[in-house]
């Protein structure tokens, strides 16, 4: 009958159908969810702040060698130094001079022997930075540079000031010391005390105040430089299997 042929069909269909039921989606297996790759200091991700380091580090010593061939081989104030206050190059206040004694050599030397101590236990190469670039910078100042430029103030060079070369590489090398918290408040200690050095030798006319502010450019310049040379090399050599620093440090 037509109408039997019609339920027959209807049912093999039905019966075709339930064959394959469909599936509810499975949930997920349980697992880490993988989200954003970040980058930790050890990776690309500092290369920025290396490159910023390195573009402080170059300007600051573009803007010294710019000012030793400006006052190459003179004895006059220039016209810079003539804007300063006379009452900042003429005074002898015990606050400023008082400074004046941890300008020595022996004085850097043993600043960065205890602030390379400070540092080695977080990071061993940035120990060596703190240990190695004030006397360096201080050292190519009162050898190379002075004599090379040639500025005079009374009997000896001037340009750049030796006491705010070393005032700024010690006080550069204190914050690549400090602890992440102590940082900032290191920062606000070695920019006054670069400012009171500067101050205290324009102050007993030692130095001119552009002298000074070359010290204090100059200073900062080499340690930036040199961290970020010896941060890079390291990090080649980690990467080659030759060398691993011993910890993070500060960036």
């Amino acid at each position: 009958m037509p109408a039997d042929r019609a339920r027959s069909e209807v049912t093999v269909r039905l019966c075709a159908v339930s064959a394959h039921p469909v599936r509810p989606e499975q949930p997920a297996p349980p697992g880490p969810r993988r989200g954003p790759v970040t980058r930790g200091r050890g990776d690309e991700g500092a290369a920025p702040d290396r490159r910023t380091e390195v573009v402080w580090a170059l300007a600051l010593l573009l803007v010294t060698a710019i000012g030793g061939l400006c006052f190459a081989h003179g004895s006059a104030p220039s016209w810079l130094d003539t804007m300063v206050p006379a009452a900042l190059t003429s005074g002898r206040h015990s606050v400023l001079t008082d400074v004046t004694w941890l300008r020595y050599p022996q004085v850097v030397v043993a600043g960065s022997v205890v602030l390379a101590v400070v540092a080695f236990p977080r990071d061993r190469m940035r120990s060596l930075v703190c240990l190695v670039g004030p006397p360096l910078a201080l050292a190519t100042t009162e050898l190379a540079i002075k004599p090379a430029v040639g500025r005079t103030l009374g009997a000896g060079f001037s340009y750049p000031s030796g006491s705010t070369v070393g005032a700024a590489a010690l006080g550069v090398a204190a914050v690549l010391a400090a602890p992440a918290a102590w940082r900032g408040r290191t920062v606000v200690v070695a920019s006054l005390y670069g400012l009171w050095m500067a101050l205290a030798v324009v102050s007993l006319q030692w130095h001119y105040p552009t002298d000074a502010a070359a010290g204090l450019a100059y200073g900062c310049g080499v340690m930036l430089l040199l961290d970020a040379a010896v941060m890079t090399i390291t990090e080649v050599l980690a990467r080659h299997g030759l060398g691993r620093r011993h910890a993070p440090g500060p960036g």
